[in-house]
């Protein structure tokens, strides 16, 4: 979960600095054309860091998305285990009630637990990396512009 948290940090700053790195490009092609040198310098540069930035988002989506899903499935496993063991332990007369039949108590084997996917895996992953990108966004802004931030906050 903590691989998956770190990754997910991760990937929630790449907007921002996707921001960052297309006001750097923009800069450095509003150089005049005398510098074309330079300018095509600062461009490559800046392309080489976009690629970079790319790669590095593909390996956090992947390492994300994998310790997400793998926790999400052990939590799922865990909760079907403990229901079932629940299950097991009850006396005789609860599983002569008509609410507690074979079908419904297999039924909820698998329906409810599935719930908590829902909750966890790429739920969580989404929910953290948009508030990541927030965060990191309005402290980009504080440290580049504090006056327009916060008026814009």
């Amino acid at each position: 979960m903590c691989i998956g948290l770190v990754f997910t940090v991760i990937a929630g700053a790449g907007q921002p600095v996707q921001g960052i790195f297309f006001a750097k490009s923009i800069v450095a092609l509003s150089q005049p054309l005398s510098k074309a040198h330079q300018i095509r310098h600062d461009i490559d540069f800046w392309a080489l860091m976009y690629l970079m930035l790319g790669f590095v988002q593909l390996i956090s989506m992947f390492t994300q998305g994998i310790a997400f899903a793998y926790c999400s499935e052990v939590l799922i496993h865990r909760a079907r285990d403990s229901a079932f063991r629940s299950m097991l332990r009850q006396d005789i007369s609860f599983f002569d009630e008509d609410e507690n039949s074979t079908g419904a108590l297999t039924s909820f084997l698998s329906t409810e637990t599935t719930h908590l996917a829902s909750i966890s895996g790429a739920t969580l992953g989404t929910l953290i990396n948009c508030s990541t990108t927030l965060v990191v966004a309005v402290v980009v802004s504080l440290a580049i512009g504090w006056k327009l931030a916060l008026v814009c906050m």
